[in-house]
């Protein structure tokens, strides 16, 4: 593959004809590429560091209130991916249980 990476163009845009997003929402200020996801037809935003919802996301959509990832650490992709993975299965409760240790988003 001859792709360069300076070609690429992470776009913050929310298709909401998509069941399912996974959205880059990576900035300077943060250091590169951060993911979170969108469940359209639940109406549910994921971000694994438990951030806001970026104005890309409808108001009207729930935050999914667990925070699974250190800032320090990356992965996020990888939580996005597991996460939308649970909800499709209906495998929420277990993707709850392996972050149960985890403090709970207000």
């Amino acid at each position: 593959m001859d792709t360069k990476v300076n070609q690429i163009v992470f776009k913050q845009y929310l298709d909401t004809s998509k069941d399912y997003s996974i959205l880059n929402m990576g900035t300077p200020e943060i250091s590169g590429t951060h993911w979170v996801c969108v469940s359209n037809k639940d109406k549910l935003y994921f971000d694994p560091l438990g951030l806001p919802k970026p104005r890309v996301v409808p108001h009207k959509y729930k935050q999914y209130g667990i925070r699974v990832q250190d800032h320090r650490f990356g992965h996020c992709g990888d939580y996005v991916v597991f996460f939308l993975y649970c909800l499709q299965h209906r495998k929420l409760g277990e993707f709850n249980q392996m972050f149960k240790h985890l403090p709970k988003l207000i």
